[in-house]
């Protein structure tokens, strides 16, 4: 019996054995069959987890790789677009230097045109067209075709394998549409005809290739000046009785006034001493805008009518507010107090701002700085809730204090600025005209200023240049090198205004890149009122209960609109619908004159600038992604080598294994051989 027992256990030893044997060679054989040493998670839970997730960074970096080659594939389309567009603005450029050259006769301009419309025609198709797997890449974002070349498409290109901001790298091609560029604008001067001078006093030329019309002879009264603008005639009337002095300046500058009032499209006038000019158009660019401080006023701001000369205070009486006018240079301030003589009340507050203004006329006419001049009243209208200001011709004679050698003033001969010759070219003219600084450096830029009379029909030209808010007009004297001012009469008195209140809302323009991009802040209220000044041209908005909401968005697109209603020549309004809202300049490529040709010069030399600008940006992204590309396949190589030192098997020690294996599945093959041939012995003995 001790024998069988002992028999039966070395046998079940050796098949133990043997099994344990045959799993570790059939382990050993699948990872030398998959080259892999972990097959299942049991074989390495943890590796199992760090493997796969370095398996989703390998193919998110793999990805990223072929993402980056995308995005360079996609630049360099754009780049091959705008490599033509400048090729078409350097042709363009060259017809208008050819343009300019005075050889060319109306048959020549008009195949020179033909040909710059036909290349204008081409930059928008490219820039409509050119795409990327259907993606329009030069036409900006928006519907339709771009207008500005901040309208732009952007598109984020995904350079990594996972989600953050450093993971994506973006680029913005801005529009390069003919309207984007600054190309695709109005610029030609009007179409001025028959200009005719009657009176046998005034004379009157053509309009010259500069768009200049010279005004000559002796002006008289009831002398005329007709002519016809854009299809619409009018005549001028000279008269010793409105406010424009009958001289030669006088008649320019009336002759300006009139036709700028007449509204007329892409109409704008010029005068100086010798005649009017018809601007072609600004030039391409951030319109010169200006903000007065009214642009944060809110509840209990003060607004102005500076055609009517009225003042008007609204909003809610504010215990500390402070509201102050510009009266001919002059500031007038009060502070609302509820301790004072004045009700509070915005009526108070009117009564209180009228007799500031009253105190501050100059009552002995000797007009110190600071003083507004005799003749200047004003009145609180209670029946209708306003301060009307008014001048009258016995006003006192304007002030001027000369600061110069050579240079002499006196009131007491007719307001006469006296000259002499000897004037040296870089002199520098200073005074002050009803209490406003002026100064004016003496140049030979149309004036020969070593002679006393270009010295006087300079300094009166420039002193007419701001005429009304001098309150004065300004006339040369022949030959005799003086200038004689003169106080003007029923024009707009107010400059500017401003209110210090409780209010938050704001209008401020962007710098740098948003150069021209105007932003609405703040909170606004009813009554809130906004002055901009556009290339010399006022602009006034004040919040009523009009539609617009008095919110950001509101707001912005009320000043929007009022300044689309300025119809500012060459000047591209763009309400954003945010709070924001865009001015730029635009012009087109008119080649009909010289001066129209030299003007197309430098708008394309602005297009190209702008084209070459975007260029370089996006080559400096391709060679970004060329250095993404390095760097994302370094990665992927060395997270690869990471993965293989966890889950590839390792073939010396598995070759090991198995022979190893091998073997001891024989031994134990053998074992268990033996033990079953004990067995045959003990059965022999019972069979004995």
């Amino acid at each position: 019996m001790a024998l069988t027992v002992a028999t039966n256990t070395g046998a079940l030893m050796a098949q133990a054995a043997a099994s344990s044997v045959n799993k570790e060679m059939e382990i050993s054989m699948e990872r030398l069959s998959t080259g892999k040493r972990i097959n299942a998670a049991a074989d390495d839970a943890a590796g199992v987890a760090i493997a796969s997730r370095l398996t989703a960074e390998i193919r998110g970096t793999n990805q990223a790789i072929r993402n980056a080659m995308d995005g360079q594939a996609m630049l360099d389309t754009a780049e091959g677009a705008h490599i033509e567009v400048e090729n078409i603005l350097q042709r363009m450029r060259e017809l208008a230097v050819q343009g300019s050259n005075g050889t060319n006769d109306a048959n020549d301009r008009a195949n020179l045109q033909a040909e710059m419309d036909q290349l204008r025609g081409e930059i928008d198709r490219i820039a409509q067209t050119t795409s990327w797997a259907g993606q329009i890449l030069l036409d900006g974002a928006l519907s339709g075709k771009a207008t500005s070349h901040s309208d732009q498409a952007k598109f984020t290109f995904q350079v990594g394998s996972g989600t953050t901001a450093q993971d994506s790298i973006v680029a913005a091609i801005g529009a390069v549409t003919a309207d984007a560029l600054g190309v695709g604008g109005s610029t030609s001067r009007p179409t001025v005809s028959n200009v005719t001078a009657s009176g046998g006093g005034v004379t009157a030329s053509a309009m010259d290739a500069n768009g200049k019309i010279t005004i000559g002879g002796t002006p008289a009264n009831s002398n005329t000046i007709s002519l016809n603008v854009n299809g619409t005639a009018h005549t001028l009337t000279v008269s010793s009785s409105d406010k424009y002095e009958v001289s030669v300046a006088g008649v320019a500058a009336q002759l300006a006034d009139e036709l700028n009032a007449l509204g007329l499209s892409g109409v704008s006038v010029t005068a100086d001493a010798t005649g009017v000019t018809f601007n072609a158009g600004a030039a391409v660019g951030t319109p010169v805008v200006t903000l007065s401080s009214s642009a944060s006023n809110a509840s209990g701001t003060t607004s102005i009518d500076t055609t009517n000369n009225r003042i008007t205070i609204g909003g809610s009486f504010g215990n500390g507010n402070k509201h102050s006018v510009e009266v001919l240079g002059v500031k007038v301030e009060i502070t609302a107090s509820n301790t004072d003589q004045y009700d509070d009340s915005i009526e108070g507050l009117m009564q209180q701002m009228a007799d500031a203004i009253n105190a501050t006329v100059d009552a002995d006419a000797t007009l110190t700085t600071g003083k507004l001049n005799q003749g200047l009243t004003a009145t609180y209208d209670a029946t209708n809730k306003r301060i009307d200001i008014a001048q009258t011709a016995a006003m006192s004679s304007p002030q001027a204090d000369v600061t110069a050698s050579k240079i002499t003033f006196s009131t007491a001969t007719s307001n006469k600025i006296a000259f002499v010759d000897g004037l040296t070219t870089g002199d520098t003219i200073s005074m002050q005209i009803n209490g406003m600084d002026f100064s004016q450096k003496l140049d030979t830029a149309g004036y020969d200023t070593t002679k006393k009379e270009g010295a006087a029909s300079l300094i009166a030209a420039k002193i007419n240049e701001k005429s009304e808010e001098y309150g004065v007009t300004a006339a040369a004297n022949g030959t005799a090198g003086e200038v004689v001012l003169t106080a003007r009469t029923g024009t707009s008195l107010l400059a500017r205004n401003e209110v210090t209140a409780t209010s938050t809302a704001k209008l401020s323009e962007g710098t740098g890149a948003n150069k021209g991009l105007f932003t609405v802040t703040g909170t606004s209220a009813i009554n809130d009122t906004f002055d901009l000044v556009i290339d010399g041209q006022a602009v006034s908005v004040k919040v009523i209960s009009d539609g617009y909401a008095e919110t950001a968005t509101g707001v912005a697109s009320q000043i929007a609109q009022a300044v689309k209603d300025a119809d500012i020549r060459g000047l591209e309004v763009t309400d954003n619908k945010d709070g924001t809202f865009n001015l730029k300049k635009t012009g087109s490529l008119s080649l009909s004159s010289t001066a129209e040709a030299q003007l197309t010069v430098e708008f394309l030399d602005a297009a190209i600038q702008t084209v070459n600008s975007q260029r370089a940006s996006l080559g400096a992204i391709s060679n970004r992604l060329d250095s993404t590309v390095n760097n994302l396949t370094n990665i992927s190589s060395n997270l690869q080598a990471g993965r293989g030192r966890i889950e590839d098997a390792d073939f010396a020690a598995e070759t090991t294994a198995l022979a190893k294996a091998q073997i001891l599945q024989q031994a134990s093959t053998a074992m268990l051989a033996q033990a079953n041939a004990a067995k045959q012995n003990v059965l022999s003995l019972l069979q004995g």
